[in-house]
């Protein structure tokens, strides 16, 4: 595992909230153990701070998994889409830093 980068919740230069929720679908013993491919499956809402929101479902657990942008707001328009979620590295608290690489399809209220 990599040493824990500096980039942390409480640094400078963050966006905005992120709020993850979900439910495990492996046993923990196999989640610690590193056999389950896939440990849970999570809704993510990104809230930035320009008022703009994605909010993406997926699978976690792999080093790249897919997600799917089920909905959101940039700039008076929904958004959906699909793209990956990586583990770029682990922060300070312990838990993952995430790459989000997301195609955004637009559309007019």
């Amino acid at each position: 595992m990599e040493a824990p980068s500096a980039f942390g919740p409480d640094e400078p230069g963050g966006l905005g909230t992120w709020i993850c929720r979900g439910t495990f679908v492996a046993p923990f013993a196999d989640i610690m153990a590193g056999t389950a491919p896939i440990a849970m499956v999570t809704t993510q809402v990104f809230k930035f701070d320009d008022g703009r929101v994605l909010i993406t479902e997926g699978e976690e657990g792999a080093a790249v998994v897919a997600r799917v942008v089920t909905g959101g707001t940039v700039h008076g328009a929904v958004v959906v889409g699909s793209g990956t979620q990586t583990i770029i590295g682990i922060n300070e608290t312990g838990v993952e830093n995430l790459r989000f690489d997301l195609d955004l399809v637009t559309r007019s209220l």
